[in-house]
């Protein structure tokens, strides 16, 4: 159980430093630790046992297992929530502890983030990596202002129901930088839930009416990425959302495998870039086009039994990135995975789904 422990540990020490680590490393530092954990316990939660099942028999049928090692990957973010509520449940790992390093690992984000924002805040050089060419956004380690925009407003979330109103001030403002419409949008669905069956209702609004004023008021040195008005990004959705429904009506009913996106946009004639070509800008249609609709039908059955089984924080941060997911595929994106996977492994622990 130590080893366990120290790979938790890890897994939330790793996770303020993004997309750097596979930079550096080739390999994500979280991956590694992920599947580490699975050779030290396999706590496999119940209500995940469809989806893992549902997309392995994806890339069976599909005949092309390229997205075999996401699968493991799925596999192991899974096994994390399980292995964390077993060791809650067994008074290894203490529940308040877990969630105040969580909410660390939030802050953490948010200070590399304002680093990156004030000493390198042109980024328009990586895009010869195939990275997006943002200019004065807080893109912070994930080198994405939307993907970095959800992590804050999850711990944003989170600060909030545990009333540290400072550092969710604080959070407010880098989320702010981020200038990124879909976690405004992702923050006010969490607060607009934590309004309505929440206590704080007042400071629920006292934080949309902070971050709504302070939007007028950011710097806007040029670009187009800092306009709240732009459209060049909603046509590209459009186009996005326009070849995910020509993937998916290849192969509605069983996908075409867990991650095989890249393979199918080449076969159907689409652009494939270098970091972007495995996902689509819809979480939902992502698994339909890859799992087919059966694998979204238990994917959503998978959602509704853990909404049942959680409390308000995972609820609040769900519809958050359900909202999110609308926009980006935030619902397979590594780091937001395990956060949330953490949460729910915490909640679970005397939940009647384990």
């Amino acid at each position: 159980m130590v080893i366990r422990k120290k790979i938790i540990l890890l897994i939330l020490a790793v996770m303020p430093f993004g997309v750097l680590t596979k930079m550096i490393l080739g390999w994500h530092a979280l991956d590694i630790l992920l599947v580490a954990l699975l050779f030290f316990g396999f706590f496999l939660p119940k209500w995940a046992r469809g989806l893992i099942v549902v997309s392995w028999f994806s890339l069976l049928a599909s005949g092309n297992f390229g997205g075999g090692l996401y699968w493991v990957r799925l596999v192991a973010v899974l096994n994390l929530a399980g292995v964390i509520s077993y060791l809650v449940k067994k008074k290894r790992l203490k529940r308040e502890v877990i969630l105040e390093s969580l909410l660390v690992v939030g802050v953490i984000i948010l200070a590399l983030g304002v680093v990156q924002y004030l000493i390198w805040p042109d980024l328009r050089a990586i895009k010869a990596w195939g990275w997006d060419d943002h200019y004065y956004r807080l893109v912070g380690t994930f080198l994405d202002p939307g993907f970095t925009g959800i992590i804050i407003v999850l711990a944003i979330l989170m600060a909030f129901v545990k009333k540290r109103y400072v550092w969710a001030v604080a959070l407010l403002v880098g989320l702010a930088l981020t200038y990124s419409r879909a976690s405004y949008l992702a923050l006010g669905a969490g607060m607009g839930y934590l309004f309505f069956v929440g206590k704080q209702r007042i400071w629920a609004v006292g934080f949309m009416i902070v971050l709504i004023s302070m939007i007028p008021i950011l710097p806007r040195p040029g670009g187009e990425g800092v306009k709240l008005t732009r459209t060049a990004s909603i046509a590209q959705r459009v186009e996005n959302y326009s070849e995910a429904w020509q993937i998916i009506k290849t192969s509605p009913l069983l996908g075409v495998g867990f991650n095989n996106l890249c393979v199918a946009k080449e076969a159907l004639g689409m652009s494939v870039g270098v970091n972007s070509c495995g996902g689509l800008d819809n979480s939902l249609m992502f698994v339909w086009a890859t799992m087919g609709i059966l694998g979204l039908i238990i994917y959503l059955g998978m959602g509704f039994r853990v909404w049942q089984g959680s409390g308000l924080l995972v609820r609040a941060s769900m519809i958050a990135v359900l909202t999110h997911s609308m926009f980006h595929n935030t619902l397979f994106y590594l780091w937001v995975v395990v956060w949330m996977a953490v949460l729910i492994g915490v909640d679970f622990t005397e939940s009647k789904l384990q």
